[in-house]
């Protein structure tokens, strides 16, 4: 059983881990040209500015994506804008002014799904487990119904703090949940 344990953790890690930022083209991107040239004309348009801002962080480009988030933050101070600079400081490693994004946008809306997994890999990354843990449950709780892709990572996030804590029987069992989803389809 123990073999099978760790067998589904490598896989899972392999399917979550084998994207990454670094495997982005690096460059000037169409998208960003294209959004930048509109937000010159439209520079009150904070959905463009967002866009930009995700342009931006899908690049790694972390500064550049808050600089975008801060701007639609000053138009329209909505909370999947403090969201996204929250996911976009815990890129950057500035794990207490992503707490301050994420706690903004849970002020705003409460029921902020991806709000309560953003927050708890901050806390995942300030070896806060304990926070996480309760961030992740939260985000099951508030979930849209409908929703196929927060579950499977919340899942998936609380299994790797529940590892961290050595709690092999809750970390598994939230790994064949995100198997369940059948996520990787």
């Amino acid at each position: 059983m123990k073999k099978i344990k760790i067998f589904i953790l490598v896989i899972i890690n392999f399917l979550f881990l084998s994207t990454s930022f670094a495997d982005q083209p690096q460059g000037m991107d169409p998208k960003i040209q294209h959004l930048e040239e509109y937000i010159a004309q439209n520079p009150s348009d904070a959905i463009a500015i967002k866009d930009l801002g995700n342009a931006y962080l899908s690049l790694g480009n972390f500064d550049k994506a808050i600089e975008q988030y801060s701007k639609a933050i000053a138009i329209n101070p909505h909370p999947n804008f403090y969201n996204n600079r929250c996911f976009a400081w815990n890129n950057k490693m500035e794990l207490d002014k992503a707490l301050e994004d994420c706690n903004t946008a849970l002020s705003l809306d409460p029921g902020h799904t991806f709000a309560f997994i953003n927050r708890g890999n901050a806390f995942y990354l300030k070896r806060e487990y304990d926070k996480a843990i309760a961030d992740y449950t939260k985000s099951l709780k508030v979930v849209p119904a409908g929703d196929k892709y927060n579950p499977p990572m919340s899942h998936y996030n609380r299994g790797l703090a529940y590892l961290r804590q050595y709690k092999l029987g809750l970390a598994t069992a939230d790994f064949i949940k995100v198997i369940e989803f059948k996520f990787f389809r």
